[in-house]
């Protein structure tokens, strides 16, 4: 099966922990640990495609500068977002994509849609999605809006899981301290999208996530398909 993998642009995952992996071409690792969780040494983790690698990587591997590999492998577990497999061969560097800031805003809004139905926020979200206004302004107005909807789907997924609250509860602070600045200067400049965009790139991020969780959480797997096809620019 043909997966996908980030490393640095040395080839290293985890450079300087214990797990640290070099990876090139036709270089294969298996996983030391027992079991199939991800995140645990029990699995490598790989995507399915290559704008789910370069989409999800600031709120996973958080990697500054990373090089995309095609991935020789088998999926043992998927989350919905990345996957794990037990062996891994990375075959060649590919092209990474590049997803613009605007874009990630709206896979963002497009998955908050998937499984958030307030008449009210969807109307609106469809008019931003229509393009009637992008400015600067009006795409700081989306994300706040966006990221208050996905607290609102982080908080009642804490109430549901108690295992993860704490994550749930953190992340739903976060992005209601966004969505509730005094106005969108002020939450511009707190969240310093215009200084360099990573923190709106995981803020977009983040709240995919949330949206996948939340599918989960409902056992809905055509949630979790039409979230791959909204990143993967695949969304009818």
């Amino acid at each position: 099966m043909t997966l996908y993998k980030l490393t640095d642009a040395t080839g290293w995952t985890r450079q300087g922990e214990s797990n640290a992996l070099l990876w090139g071409e036709g270089v294969t690792h298996e996983a030391t640990g027992e079991g199939s969780e991800l995140c645990s040494s029990g699995v490598i983790h790989v995507y399915r495609s290559p704008r789910m690698a370069t989409f999800m990587n600031p709120v996973h591997a958080n990697i500054a500068s990373p090089v995309l590999w095609e991935v020789d492998g088998e999926i043992v577990v998927d989350d919905g977002l990345k996957g794990g497999v037990k062996k891994a061969t990375t075959l060649r560097r590919i092209d990474l994509p590049i997803i613009g800031i605007d874009e990630r805003v709206e896979i963002a809004i497009r998955c908050a849609k998937l499984v958030y139905h307030d008449h009210a926020w969807n109307s609106w979200a469809d008019s931003w999605l229509a393009g009637e206004d992008r400015t600067r302004g009006a795409a700081w107005e989306a994300a706040a809006k966006a990221a208050a909807i996905i607290a609102a789907v982080l908080d009642a997924a804490a109430a549901r899981a108690a295992s993860d609250a704490a994550t749930a509860w953190e992340a739903a602070a976060r992005a209601a301290s966004y969505a509730t600045a005094s106005d969108a200067a002020t939450a511009w400049e707190a969240m310093t999208w215009a200084e360099s965009g990573w923190e709106a790139e995981a803020w977009a991020a983040s709240a995919v996530g949330a949206a996948a969780k939340a599918a989960e959480w409902a056992a809905n797997p055509t949630t979790s398909h039409q979230i791959h096809a909204i990143i993967d620019g695949q969304a009818t």
